[in-house]
């Protein structure tokens, strides 16, 4: 029984270790939230496991006990019953033996009335008759007596032996009773004890399991919240990118249109200086007989003309900028400076003068005048170069840098696929 009992307790036990194993397994599974769960699951399993089959052997331990009280309590009751009924046979016997006194005096006062009766028929007998008489009466008696005397002797000392075990097994199985009795109370607290024991372990067990999942499912929302900021975070960091790399696309592209709109005006510009070339060609070294076959309207017409063209270019560059804006405060000064420079020379009084006299002279046949506007147009021409110059540079390097900016655009088609 006590190898039971410590075998119970040993497997109740088990549910205190339980936890620390849990915890350990636990710590290992952290990385894997699905692996965590399932340990959980399986600590809980084994914690009902190991409390069932505590209850199950401790049941067990108990009826076993119960099993062996009651065997040794049915032999001492067999003992005792057949004690009991062996001080009955005793006192049986005793009865017999008292009857059997009885009878014995029965048979002395048979053989004294007997002896008196013969003695009074001796009366007249002499002495001698009644002396041998009286010694065989007197032998027959105590020949009777020391029977009788050695048989109640012997039953007496059996009966007496008899008793005195009686009692002695009566009383040592009395004892035997009331141990048992005293065994089983204690067992049954003992049992009670230990299924108290295994409750609290259980319960403990399933308290401690119930607070690591308190702590895990505070420890998952905690990480979720984490996780969900940091993917706001990074979503706010994604669209800072995609609307950085917006506003510097609409940039590049806006430049890219001020760039070109720019670039129609130069267009003007230049044709206003091939007209300036073309005339001092044909005017710088005019003979008198050329004279008569010269015609210098198309290009006195055509620098009017985009004269007219240069201010509607600059009005249409002017209403762009308006409805389109660039972070390159450099890119619009340089322009601004630039249309300036060229508005200069587009007015310029020799410009004026070749556009209005030119003509005039041509058909007058003024040879002189008409060489001296050709070398005013070779001047205007001249400045008209250095200008344009700048102003192929300038458009060359914007659209080089921003309008023809590949990368930055792939970057945007890159964050717009994300999307």
């Amino acid at each position: 029984m006590l190898a039971a009992a410590t075998a119970c307790i040993a497997g109740i036990q088990v549910v205190s270790t339980l936890l620390k194993e849990g915890a350990e397994v636990i710590d290992k599974c952290n990385a894997d939230p699905n692996l965590r769960n399932q340990t959980l699951i399986e600590l809980s399993d084994r914690n009902e496991k190991n409390f069932d089959e505590s209850v199950k052997k401790l049941n067990q331990n108990r009826k076993d006990f119960e099993d062996l009280i009651e065997k040794k309590e049915k032999k001492t009751i067999e003992r005792l019953s057949e004690q009991k009924k062996k001080m009955r046979e005793q006192r049986k016997k005793r009865d017999e033996a008292a009857k059997e006194k009885e009878k014995h005096l029965a048979e002395m006062r048979y053989l004294e009335s007997e002896f008196k009766e013969k003695m009074d028929q001796l009366k007249s007998e002499n002495k001698e008759e009644r002396e041998k008489a009286k010694l065989e009466y007197e032998e027959k008696v105590a020949k009777m007596e020391e029977e009788h005397s050695q048989k109640m002797v012997e039953v007496e000392i059996k009966m007496e032996k008899v008793k005195e075990e009686g009692v002695v097994k009566v009383e040592k199985a009395e004892k035997e009773m009331e141990e048992m009795r005293e065994e089983r109370r204690k067992k049954a607290q003992e049992f009670l004890d230990e299924q108290k024991i295994a409750e609290e372990e259980h319960l403990k067990a399933k308290d401690e399991l119930k607070k690591i999942i308190r702590n895990l499912t505070l420890e998952n929302q905690k990480k979720r919240r984490e996780q969900i900021k940091e993917e706001d975070r990074r979503n706010i960091e994604h669209l800072k990118m995609n609307f950085t790399a917006i506003l510097g696309y609409i940039n590049i592209e806006n430049t890219r249109r001020i760039v070109l709109k720019f670039q129609s005006i130069g267009a003007v510009f230049s044709n206003v200086r091939d007209s300036l070339e073309s005339i001092n060609a044909l005017c710088t070294k005019i003979t008198t007989a050329e004279l008569l076959t010269l015609s210098v309207d198309s290009d006195t017409n055509n620098i009017h003309n985009q004269k007219a063209a240069y201010k509607f270019s600059v009005e249409q560059y002017q209403r762009l900028l308006l409805n389109r804006s660039t972070s390159d405060r450099r890119l619009l000064d340089n322009l601004f400076d630039l249309i300036k420079e060229m508005g200069k020379l587009m007015d310029d009084k020799e410009i004026v003068a070749i556009c209005t006299g030119l003509p005039k002279a041509v058909k007058d046949s003024k040879e002189r005048d008409v060489r001296d506007f050709g070398e005013k147009a070779g001047r205007c021409s001249r400045r008209f170069t250095g200008t344009n110059t700048q102003l192929e540079n300038t458009i060359q390097k914007y659209l080089t840098e921003f309008a023809h900016n590949d990368t930055t655009k792939a970057e945007l088609e890159k964050l717009q696929i994300k999307n």
